[in-house]
Formats: C-alpha cells, sequence, structure tokens
C-alpha cells in the first residue's frame, strides 16, 4: 500500500474516535453513574466471571490485549458477550450507554451489528455479535483510576477514569461493512467521520466520492495508482 492510501486509511479509521466525546476529559455523565452501572453489571456474575473479567489495574499483558482482528486470530481475555445471559449483556450496554457518549454508544452498536451482518453473509462464525469481549483493570471508583476495555473485530475501546477525568486510549474503530440494510434503513457506522473527513481533505488524491470507496476499495486504490504514475516524470 503507499503512502497516500495508508493517509487516507489513517484519516477514515482515525476519524472515528470523535464521535466519543463523552470519554475526554470535558464534562460528560458523572463518573458515578458510570460506576454504578458497572457495579450493576458485576453483581450479575458468579465468583468465577467475576474473576474472568476484572484484572488489576497495573496489568500490563492485559493493557496490550486488544486488536482490530477478530477474536479467531487474535486471543482476549475477559467475557465472552456470547458467553452471557441475556439480562447479562443487557448490563454491559448499559455500562457502555454511560460511558459514551450517545453519539458513541450508536456508533459501537452499529459496528457490532455490522459484524452480525458479516456473519451472517459469509457464514464464518468468527464474526457477529458474541464475539466481542469485555473487561476491567482496577475496581469501578469515584475517585480511584480504573479502566473499561470493550472490543472484538474492528472494534478496540480503553476508556480509563480517574475521578471526572476520562481518557479514550489507546482505541480504534472500524467497519465491515462500511454500508448495510438494517430495517430498510442505510446504516453507515462511520459515515459521518467518513464524509466530513473527505470534506476537509485537501490533498488532490482525496478527492472521489465517499460511495467509491465503501463500494469499491479496491477500484479506488487502482485510480490512485494510476494517478501516481501519470504525475511520475
Amino acid at each position: 500500500m503507499n503512502k497516500q492510501i495508508a493517509l487516507l486509511f489513517i484519516i477514515l479509521f482515525g476519524a472515528g474516535l470523535n464521535g466519543f466525546a463523552q470519554t475526554n476529559s470535558t464534562p460528560g455523565t458523572p463518573t458515578a453513574a458510570i460506576v454504578a452501572a458497572t457495579k450493576k453489571f458485576l453483581a450479575t456474575l458468579d465468583d468465577a466471571q467475576r474473576g474472568k473479567v476484572v484484572f488489576d489495574f497495573k496489568d500490563e499483558a492485559q493493557r496490550k490485549r486488544w486488536s482490530n482482528l477478530p477474536a479467531a486470530i487474535f486471543k482476549r481475555q475477559g467475557l465472552r458477550m456470547g458467553d452471557l445471559t441475556k439480562p447479562q449483556r443487557e448490563a454491559v450496554l448499559a455500562v457502555l450507554a454511560a460511558a459514551l457518549s450517545p453519539q458513541g454508544y450508536t456508533k459501537i452498536l452499529q459496528i457490532v451489528e455490522a459484524d452480525e451482518v458479516l456473519k451472517n453473509s459469509g457464514g464464518q462464525t468468527m464474526f457477529g455479535r458474541d464475539e466481542y469481549y469485555l473487561s476491567f483493570l482496577g475496581q469501578p471508583s469515584t475517585t480511584e483510576p480504573w479502566m473499561i476495555q470493550f472490543g472484538g473485530h474492528h472494534l478496540g475501546l480503553n476508556i480509563t477514569l480517574a475521578g471526572e477525568q476520562r481518557t479514550l486510549a489507546p482505541s480504534h474503530t472500524g467497519a465491515q461493512p462500511a454500508i448495510y440494510e438494517l430495517e430498510g434503513k442505510t446504516v453507515r457506522p462511520l459515515g459521518r467521520e467518513t464524509d466530513k473527513a473527505l470534506r476537509n481533505a485537501s490533498r488532490p488524491f482525496l478527492t472521489f466520492r465517499c460511495a467509491t470507496l465503501c463500494s469499491d476499495p479496491a477500484a479506488t486504490a487502482r485510480r490512485f495508482s494510476r494517478k501516481e504514475s501519470k504525475a511520475r516524470p
């Protein structure tokens, strides 16, 4: 992949984090509400499950144990969504809803749903809603630092909280497919950020319609290559 195409994807996928403003150090949902949602989830677990989902805050191995790759390729620790009961899964979503902005929470649901579409269209069990994992580093607290990790294919959230200060770094958002239909509506999980990045880009190689990239990335790459070839002396 040449440098121009690499830069394009950095812009597109990096822009996806802008929708999670509530996890910045700016005011959002009080940390107490996030702590309450987390404790409510933990109360639904048995001892064995709690032992799997809570890590020491200083556990460096777990901090690094996240990836863009599907679970069949990259081994995660924590609790797998597919192993939880319906009330437990709903409690997980309540934690994410409390920790993220409304826009960010919607984006997460759409990314996960895209993976379900991918599973159903290709029949590969390594994709889908069940293959996302949740873990915590440290105990939920309104004063001491702790961390929420949630991720799977094309998603890695690392939300660190210390009092009312929060950060979402490092994290990753992506979507496959980038566009899909759900209940008669077209869904683009990163559509808003992608369109904004393309509108604001001043580099000539970014002057193409978003639909071109989303529907046929390979054709877009070939277009870049042809332009570069013509530009060379």
